[in-house]
């Protein structure tokens, strides 16, 4: 599942200067890679272990709703290390498509859906890897 996690950042990333060392087969990835990967998976299960869904709610909106709490948690670990190593508060300006500024150090609710997208689609791309279907109880 990890392996294809990875297929589709590259995917969603085409290869350049910057990231074409990751533009590689899953297993020629370095352990460090590989294990963001493993905790992509591991953090998917965990979101849909701990939220069942509502039979009132649809499959795609459940997952949606998933995906946005992968996103939120993969941002806030971000910015948890972003803090650690640079001080509290301190910003992350990155420019958005209008080519305006925008700080990414803010929480969630807050970002710049330019700047959720990537952490979106990750956690699209491990909710549905993960997607099990459960079996409906039988009657009796």
């Amino acid at each position: 599942m990890a392996a294809d996690v990875h297929n589709e950042w590259m995917r969603r990333n085409p290869k350049a200067d910057y990231n074409a060392a990751q533009h590689v087969d899953y297993y020629e990835l370095p352990e460090q890679e590989k294990q963001k990967d493993r905790e992509h998976i591991d953090l998917a299960f965990k979101l849909r272990e701990d939220n069942a869904r509502d039979p009132e709610t649809s499959l795609i909106d459940h997952e949606e709703g998933l995906a946005q709490q992968f996103g939120a948690i993969q941002h806030e670990a971000w910015r948890k290390g972003h803090e650690e190593s640079k001080g509290a508060g301190a910003p992350r300006i990155k420019k958005v498509s209008d080519g305006s500024e925008v700080n990414i150090n803010v929480p969630w609710n807050e970002l710049h859906p330019e700047w959720k997208r990537e952490n979106l689609e990750a956690g699209r791309a491990a909710i549905g890897i993960t997607g099990i279907i459960q079996p409906r109880e039988l009657p009796g």
